[in-house]
């Protein structure tokens, strides 16, 4: 990543003076760019908001990137390394963690997609049906799919925000 790719946010300017006492745009650039190249990428990390980032550790340093681009959005200080087998393991589980995470996410989209799926024949049926108990006991079908289907957002961001305390975790000791 070359140093005039590199977008910093105000408040990540803010994190550079405070923490690293860099005050320069131009200098904060280049040390970044000069961390990316040994920087070992940790995931996506959901924020408080629901605002998603690119998560980045190198030698002693963290950096939050943009989903898209490369605006840093902060920086903080890593904590003391607790040495390379500990550091390798962290990782490893990390990873695994992530993966997991990304399996249950793919698991909520294709439940999601057949939910809608079964909302829309339930939807076509009640409508060719005369019976009054038929059409009640589809219309409850369909307010207990809709619940369903308005659930899982929430159950995936929480699954990210999951994955993000772990990152955050393994950053502390990478």
């Amino acid at each position: 990543m070359k140093p005039s790719e590199i977008t910093i946010t105000h408040h990540a300017k803010k994190r550079f003076r405070e923490r690293f006492g860099i005050d320069n745009h131009f200098a904060a650039r280049n040390w970044i760019a000069q961390k990316m190249e040994h920087a070992k990428y940790l995931g996506i990390t959901v924020d408080e908001s629901g605002k998603e980032a690119r998560m980045y550790a190198s030698k002693g340093v963290v950096i939050h990137f943009a989903i898209d681009t490369n605006v840093v959005i902060t920086v903080y200080k890593e904590k003391d390394s607790a040495g390379s087998t500990a550091k390798r393991l962290l990782i490893d589980a990390y990873h695994i963690v992530q993966k997991n995470a990304s399996e249950a996410i793919s698991q909520y989209e294709s439940f999601s997609a057949e939910l809608d799926e079964e909302l829309r024949w339930l939807g076509e049926e009640i409508k060719r049906t005369r019976s009054k108990a038929k059409r009640m006991a589809l219309q409850a079908r369909i307010n207990a799919v809709q619940m369903r289907v308005d659930e899982l957002p929430a159950e995936s961001l929480e699954i990210k925000r999951q994955v993000t305390r772990y990152a955050r975790g393994v950053a502390a000791y990478v």
